[in-house]
């Protein structure tokens, strides 16, 4: 062997190729985060599975929103040697995939997207189907707990300040959370909404969410929150104070993740691992139909809903 050689130059080898051979993941929130996050973890397995039985790597690309990125974050895109880009809770707008579409690469998004190929889930139908479950149960004071950069879970917002928070979501990039909280204020229209703002999708954070509407007299008779993660959150706060989930107050999630089955959570299922595979093989090839996928949802009724206290 050559003395110093240390095999063919990976730069030559995609200008004589025309291809990367690799895939960017954008990412809209810190890779440390994503690491933890049991959503994240089970979309990007399954989407890791599909491209490693193809041989095609994968380049992870966090580019965090509001106050956590940074534009060199954004930049990192522009120059990545991809073939193309799976938005990972990263809508259009968010700068990331901004800058792969800027760059003229392919882009498949996990949120609807009229200008990009996606799979996803139809959040403001889903986040109806939670509202109207609770609704149904007879609840009319619930509580929305979401999570926004900047959010410190003690201020409570009452409905007319609900747009604005939603054009803040939007804004972020996170247009699947929007949607899934203008569905739920839709379905819940005739009722009383107390929204808290977590700062982090943690169980801390949601259980920190959670006193601040349980200190409230009356308190809520319901609390919603836009991931399982937060509502488990909200469910050790609630078992804290000696109350009764599903009696006492009933709390619901979103997205269906292992540990939310464990809890007897009721929650609004989502196909995680289909949604990493659908992706990688929208990337993997361009010829495949449909090119802009809604999977179906589910409403998972636990132990952790039940009639509004005094319906009974």
């Amino acid at each position: 062997a050559e003395l110093g050689y240390h095999g063919p130059d990976a730069a030559g080898r995609v200008l004589r190729s025309g291809r990367a051979n690799a895939f960017g993941v954008v990412f809209a929130d810190r890779l440390s985060y994503v690491f933890t996050d049991p959503f994240a973890i089970g979309l990007l397995a399954a989407f890791t599975e599909v491209l490693e039985d193809a041989g095609v790597g994968v380049f992870l690309a966090p580019v965090p929103a509001g106050p956590g990125g940074h534009p060199a974050d954004a930049a990192a895109i522009g120059t990545a040697v991809v073939d193309g880009v799976v938005g990972l809770c990263a809508g259009p707008g968010h700068p990331g995939i901004v800058a792969a579409a800027r760059r003229q690469l392919p882009v498949v998004l996990t949120d609807t997207a009229a200008e990009h190929d996606y799979v996803s889930i139809d959040d403001r139908a889903a986040g109806r189907t939670v509202g109207e479950h609770l609704a149904g149960l007879g609840h009319r004071v619930v509580g929305l707990v979401c999570e926004i950069p900047g959010g410190d879970g003690t201020r409570v917002l009452g409905r007319d300040e609900l747009p604005a928070q939603v054009e803040a979501y939007r804004a972020l990039g996170w247009d699947d959370a929007a949607n899934r909280i203008e569905g739920i204020a839709e379905s819940l229209a005739d009722l009383q909404l107390l929204t808290v703002t977590a700062g982090r999708n943690t169980r801390e954070d949601g259980r920190r969410c959670a006193a601040t509407l349980l200190d409230r007299d009356p308190r809520p008779t319901a609390v919603v929150a836009v991931s399982d993660v937060l509502a488990l959150g909200v469910l050790e706060e609630v078992r804290s104070r000696g109350l009764v989930p599903g009696q006492d107050v009933s709390v619901t999630g979103f997205d269906g993740i292992p540990e939310a089955r464990a809890a007897g959570l009721t929650t609004l299922v989502q196909p995680i691992a289909e949604k990493g595979r659908w992706a990688a093989r929208l990337l993997l090839d361009p010829s495949l139909q449909p090119r802009q996928v809604v999977l179906p949802t589910e409403l998972r009724v636990g132990t952790t809903t039940g009639p509004a206290p005094g319906s009974r």
